[in-house]
């Protein structure tokens, strides 16, 4: 990860989307669409209650891309997850989930790698939605990604504060508990890889947990996650992350706080040169 911090935040989670750069949250039913790419994670064995074509129709002209071909456009597939019985029996707040990814403009560089990677995941014990969103930089970014999205929600799950009390302040603050732990566990394990050079490289990390009228959201580095909701009628979006960059003053001053030092480097998939 670029910062070994990160920010937390508590907010209702009204029954309308909630969003990420790469992943949104909306309460409609679509079909089940399993995700084929690989830096796309998404839960299996999920219904797939049937809906009527012009649903489906709608859902796809929303989501549609163009190509599935990393190298060229840097898009990863659609995954849209349908879970309208979880919806009816109370094991789910949210109805539909959908996440769609391409690589950044780079006209010098036509293969550059599309280093995102994405977690859609319901933990149906504790009844909550884990979205996230972790985008690589550096050689080796698409590795601390997906390293991440494969080893970020077990280490959540499994943390002792994530369980559910009834009480909504302990559950508050035992999810941001339990999202700080994961992030740094999950962080001194890719830097302990051998496979993984991480000296240059890392990840930004974003993610949101949905549990009944709970959303809380936990970011390390600048990807960033909207909330999006009807306002009389109208719909309004509200930030619910802060971006972690060197330049901005209380940043650089945590860093240097910390002992840690901020410099330039400029980069391109693996050419580094610092200043």
């Amino acid at each position: 990860m670029s910062t070994r911090t990160g920010s937390m935040k508590a907010a209702p989670a009204k029954p309308a989307a909630a969003s990420t750069t790469g992943a949104t949250a909306a309460m409609s039913r679509v079909k089940l669409q399993e995700a084929t790419a690989t830096n796309v994670a998404s839960p299996k064995g999920i219904s797939t209650k049937k809906t009527n074509d012009g649903e489906i129709q709608q859902a796809r002209r929303r989501l549609s891309v163009v190509s599935d071909n990393k190298l060229v456009e840097g898009l990863a597939a659609v995954s849209t997850v349908a879970d309208a019985d979880g919806v009816q029996n109370g094991t789910s707040t949210i109805g539909c989930y959908a996440g769609v990814s391409k690589k950044g403009y780079a006209p010098y560089n036509p293969r550059k790698k599309n280093q995102d990677s994405m977690v859609m995941q319901m933990h149906a014990p504790s009844k909550s939605l884990l979205l996230g969103v972790f985008d690589g930089h550096g050689e080796a970014g698409d590795g601390v990604s997906q390293y991440f999205r494969a080893h970020f929600p077990t280490e959540l799950f499994n943390h002792a504060q994530f369980a559910p009390t009834g009480d909504v302040a302990k559950d508050t603050a035992g999810i941001q508990a339990a999202i700080q732990f994961a992030l740094n566990a999950v962080e001194k394990r890719v830097i302990r890889d051998a496979s993984i050079d991480t000296e240059f490289s890392g990840s930004t990390g974003v993610v949101v947990v949905i549990r009944d009228r709970l959303l809380i959201v936990g970011n390390v580095g600048d990807s960033r996650i909207t909330r999006g909701f009807l306002q009389a009628g109208l719909l309004t979006a509200s930030s619910l992350s802060k971006d972690h960059k060197p330049d901005l003053p209380a940043e650089k001053a945590r860093i240097l706080a910390s002992g840690g030092r901020v410099f330039a480097v400029e980069y391109d998939d693996g050419a580094f040169q610092i200043r």
